[in-house]
């Protein structure tokens, strides 16, 4: 038993010549555009530069797995498992995301990903790491990324692009948004307290009934914006829940 596993693991993070593991068959799961891997288990798996282009990974176990530069442009990873994932850099456009579980202990890396029109309703992105990530959207219809009701506690989020974003009903608490760019973003209802706002774009946000209990808005643009009903107590510091578990408020592993 020892020898097969060996054996997977070696077929599962072996790149093929020129280093892209596209076409490799890992636990019965062939890496390739619109390949059909429902449930598949890639954990740890080395699929760096792979093109998986319309995929189905419904429910698929990709933690610990190197998706760097991947192409998963519309790919369905609804109910997928990607903590402690490397997704840096790859493309995410129009993906569903739906219910996805993005936590396994560790950070799991987005910065710099491509995931306009992507649709993470519901997922779990705690304390993820979504610096410079482009999660805008043109503002109409299905174009519209959505993080609606997803978990974003202590995520790391500076410098995202957030435009027209919908977050409606988001936990945002303890977020960094620092010079993030959330210009007409859907911030109804949102839980943003103690989320670092400072010099954001929230021009013609949406942030009607939102909780912004001790949230730094400092330097933040908030011309146009809605904050009908929203909860304001001024920042003067916060001390975080998790601040008991040795996590920074706004730092990085």
């Amino acid at each position: 038993m020892a020898v097969v596993a060996a054996v997977l693991f070696a077929v599962a993070t072996a790149p093929v010549a020129g280093g892209s593991p596209a076409y490799l068959n890992i636990n019965g799961c062939v890496i390739e555009p619109s390949a059909n891997c429902e449930r598949a288990n890639l954990r740890g798996a080395n699929l760096r530069g792979a093109n998986l282009r319309g995929a189905n990974l419904r429910g698929a176990d990709l933690r610990g797995a190197d998706l760097r530069d991947a192409d998963l442009l519309i790919a369905d990873l609804t109910g997928a498992y990607l903590g402690n994932a490397d997704l840096q850099y790859a493309n995410l456009r129009g993906a569903y995301l739906i219910g996805a579980d993005l936590w396994d202990g560790k950070r799991t890396d987005l910065r710099d990903t491509d995931l306009r029109g992507a649709d993470l309703t519901g997922a779990m992105l705690y304390r993820a790491d979504l610096r410079r990530a482009d999660l805008g959207g043109t503002g109409r219809g299905n174009n519209i990324s959505s993080l609606r009701g997803a978990d974003l506690r202590f995520a790391l989020m500076e410098d995202a692009v957030l435009i027209a974003t919908n977050l409606q009903g988001a936990n945002l608490n303890s977020a960094n948004l620092r010079d993030a760019v959330l210009i007409e973003a859907n911030l109804r209802d949102a839980d943003l307290e103690c989320t670092n706002l400072k010099n954001a774009n929230l021009t013609n946000a949406d942030l009607r009934n939102a909780n912004l209990h001790g949230a730094n808005l400092h330097g933040a643009n908030q011309s146009g914006a809605n904050l009908e009903g929203a909860r304001m107590v001024e920042y003067t510091g916060c001390e975080p829940d998790e601040a008991r578990f040795g996590f920074g408020l706004f730092g990085s592993d």
